[in-house]
């Protein structure tokens, strides 16, 4: 009676073992009432009304091993009964990890992690090696085309600073004309005085001031510096 219950074996689909999650009809049926709460009607149509108390009642009906059990090691017992689909993976060999799903979520899912990675980690659920190295030659391009973004917008920000420079050199250069100009027309008022009386007055100073601030200061560039110092010091007077 047992082989005419037993379902017939298709080894070549048949899996070396098998992961079954248990959990009570209480729990089954909270997780439908937070189910309909959260879906639309159309989606869950196949459960309400009564509907999956109904497939519980049958589930229960066909896996019930403890009945199976009984019924098998009952010799007064002629009809064992439907054949539990626990009882069909252990009958043939299979490797059977139960889990008890309405415990906690964190666990469950780590146990069947550790579960199906014990011999190793399988490759069947993870990104082909093809399918990486195309995400890693797309990753490069897109990594170029960046770069080269930023080489422009580099080259860009380098001229406006270029053109910015250059424009406060034109400026300097302006305001220094502007000063040897106003000089020049000073030198004009001063032809009555010759040229030793007009440097004691106006060039020996302020050249013997700066060239004591050379002295002190022992600038990289000692001409540059002294004619920045007379030219500010000018503009001061």
């Amino acid at each position: 009676m047992a082989a005419m219950l037993k379902p017939q074996l298709q080894k070549n689909i048949y899996p070396e073992s098998v992961m079954i999650l248990k959990a009570s009809g209480q729990f089954l049926k909270k997780r439908l009432k937070d189910l309909v709460q959260n879906k639309k009607p159309e989606e869950v149509q196949k459960w309400v009304d009564g509907k999956f108390e109904k497939k519980l009642e049958k589930f229960e009906e066909f896996n019930s091993y403890d009945q199976f059990k009984k019924n098998y090691t009952d010799p007064n017992v002629k009809d064992l009964g439907n054949f539990p689909m626990c009882k069909f993976f252990q009958e043939n060999s299979t490797e059977v990890f139960e889990i008890e799903a309405d415990g906690n979520k964190y666990e469950m899912f780590e146990s069947m992690r550790i579960y199906v990675e014990r011999f190793g980690r399988p490759y069947n659920y993870l990104a082909s090696v093809n399918f990486l190295n195309q995400e890693r030659e797309e990753y490069l391009v897109k990594e170029e085309q960046e770069r080269k973004e930023q080489d422009k917008n580099q080259d860009t920000s380098n001229e406006a600073e270029i053109v910015k420079v250059k424009q406060q050199l034109q400026k300097l250069a302006d305001e220094r004309l502007q000063f040897v100009k106003a000089h020049m027309e000073s030198l004009e008022g001063c032809d009555d005085l010759n040229m030793r009386q007009f440097l004691m007055k106006y060039i020996i100073p302020l050249l013997t001031e700066g060239m004591i601030e050379v002295w002190k200061v022992g600038p990289l560039d000692p001409v540059d510096y002294l004619a920045d110092y007379i030219f500010k010091k000018s503009n001061w007077a």
